[in-house]
């Protein structure tokens, strides 16, 4: 069975320029500028799989001479969020043949990208969002594209930091989206007036569908044995995958790949009980799902009334139709993160940090797409990952 799901609360947490909590207030995001160093590193990602998912990337390697693959040519690397390019949860590789755009330029100017690796994958150790010690629903939410040539003199990689410091200023860079509905970027605004916060949250964003950057500090810094990195910075939706970085003689090094917001409690709990059904452990997912909602119900974190509507899936024939299930169970995923009136949501970003052990996956990655020799072409684009991987 193929199931496809974004799970878009990830990236609902959007800083505003507004009072908060005493007069905090949030910081407005900036138009990134062509002549800034890290324009040309950050791309926009239309994906396909599943249809309509959008999110933003960073070039993280370069050849001088293109690899040829199915007679096409690519010279370079993106990551991403793995929920930007397909399926949030792995039962299996994805299909290499699966196509995505991506652009760099304001124009729009798209060309193909093909999917080298979605690292996303619930069986990961559970990561724990070090603000909230909350588990993070999507352990490895990365993913790995090569780029195809159309448009390569238009991009640049991001080398990888080595060297992060404490009192390091960070920044992000990425392609917001505007949102649908005011409480998917922000649910902790879901019972103030709506028109009054709309302009407030276009100019937060530079009215939307422009390269944009923030700056942030983290919230807690800790760089063993934690792998989430919490910071400050401003985002939003359209900015799963862009690059967490900071600077070094002027020059932007990559530090993370943002991932979305704040953890929120059984977040996690809902995509292992979506995973156990895709890979059709039944009986464990009713049992587990019976335990959500009296777990939900017995918290004083959510308004139960707002759930209560989705308990019939507790006596439901998820054998027969489990894409259903699924997608209630992403419905409601999606409802918690806005009935959790919780006012980190405008100040609480997370991104998946270099030195997290996927990342010794893509250092190695990168240095033998950087060995392979010139004029190397394959066949299908598995053997190049294949190759890649070895």
């Amino acid at each position: 069975m193929e199931f496809y799901i974004v799970f878009h609360v990830f990236d609902f947490a959007i800083p505003l320029a507004i009072p908060l909590n005493g007069g905090r207030k949030i910081k407005k995001t900036q138009i990134l500028d062509v002549s800034d160093a890290a324009f040309p590193s950050v791309i926009y990602i239309e994906g396909c799989n599943p249809p309509g998912a959008c999110g933003s990337g960073v070039v993280i390697a370069k050849r001088q001479t293109p690899i040829v693959v199915n007679g096409q040519a690519y010279s370079s690397l993106a990551l991403t969020a793995g929920n930007v390019i397909g399926k949030s949860i792995r039962v299996s590789l994805p299909s290499m043949a699966i196509v995505n755009n991506y652009s760099n330029a304001s124009n729009g100017q798209f060309t193909n990208a093909i999917i080298l690796n979605d690292f996303s994958d619930i069986k990961h150790m559970p990561l724990l969002d070090p603000v909230t010690n909350t588990r993070y629903a999507l352990p490895n939410n990365i993913g790995l594209l090569a780029l195809h040539d159309d448009i390569a003199a238009m991009i640049q990689p991001m080398p990888i930091c080595n060297d992060l410091r404490y009192n390091d200023q960070f920044f992000i860079a990425g392609y917001p989206l505007k949102p649908s509905t005011i409480l998917y970027c922000s649910p902790c605004l879901k019972d103030r007036p709506k028109s009054e916060y709309i302009k407030k949250i276009n100019n937060a964003f530079c009215g939307f569908g422009r390269k944009i950057f923030s700056t942030g500090t983290s919230k807690k810094f800790k760089t063993e044995n934690e792998y989430l990195l919490a910071c400050d910075y401003s985002a939003t939706s359209g900015m799963s995958g862009a690059p967490v970085y900071v600077q070094r003689h002027g020059e932007p090094h990559l530090v993370g790949i943002n991932i979305g917001g704040c953890s929120l409690p059984y977040q996690y709990e809902i995509v292992k009980i979506i995973h156990k059904i895709l890979i059709a452990k039944f009986d464990r997912a009713k049992a587990m799902i019976s335990d959500l909602f009296t777990h939900i119900q017995a918290s004083s974190l959510y308004n139960y009334s707002e759930i209560a509507q989705f308990d019939f899936i507790k006596t439901f024939d998820i054998e027969n139709d489990s894409e259903f299930a699924c997608g209630l169970l992403a419905k409601i995923l999606n409802m918690l993160s806005i009935a959790f009136n919780n006012p980190l949501d405008l100040s609480h970003n997370l991104s998946l940090p270099v030195w997290s052990p996927v990342f010794d996956e893509i250092r190695r990655i990168i240095r033998n797409f950087d060995a392979m020799p010139l004029n190397t072409s394959f066949s299908t684009s598995e053997d190049f990952f294949l190759e890649l991987s070895k």
